[in-house]
């Protein structure tokens, strides 16, 4: 099950929208993770850190880089993103943990976090870091970008191409957009 994240101010649908996307995307993450898949002892006891695999996140979400376009569903993505090109303000996220996730800690991208990200101590105080890019809501239609980092030169980021159906949302297309 995921940790699940609130943020602040769940006082409309696109909110509570944008909630489930960013929880989605962060169990995703996650999920794919190879050291996390590994039911290895070894690997439990040698690289996780006090027993939990940690996942920091950025606690805002920042405007798009308009360095890239739609290379999939283009007509049917088109207004959705637009809407994202147009979302120029960052966004913070404040979320509460739920830790119904086996070994997994979610956190603050804390300062702290950062300098240890930035001298690429990965294993030694988190495991991974999430960062996404504001969200945009079309007819059950969303666009975000995230990006999964491990240490400043290596990490992925995606276009995510998502649905709504029957109040739940799930990825329906993945667009590459760096690898490094």
């Amino acid at each position: 099950m995921l940790s699940s994240l609130f943020l602040s101010s769940c006082d409309s649908n696109e909110d509570k929208d944008i909630e489930d996307i960013v929880s989605l995307l962060i169990k995703k993450s996650i999920e794919d993770d190879m050291l996390y898949k590994n039911d290895s002892l070894m690997i439990k006891e040698n690289l996780f850190i006090n027993g939990k695999f940690i996942v920091a996140v950025h606690n805002e979400m920042t405007p798009i880089l308009n360095n890239f376009g739609l290379r999939k569903h283009q007509n049917e993505f088109k207004e959705t993103f637009q809407k994202l090109q147009s979302l120029k303000q960052s966004k913070k996220i404040n979320f509460q943990i739920d830790n119904s996730l086996k070994d997994v800690l979610i956190t603050d991208f804390t300062p702290e976090l950062r300098e240890d990200f930035s001298k690429g101590k990965i294993y030694k105080s988190y495991h991974m870091v999430n960062s996404f890019s504001r969200v945009a809501i079309v007819n059950n239609k969303a666009l975000a970008t995230y990006s999964i980092s491990y240490s400043p030169l290596d990490g992925i980021s995606y276009l995510v191409y998502l649905k709504k159906e029957n109040g739940t949302w799930y990825i329906f297309d993945r667009q590459l957009l760096s690898i490094s």
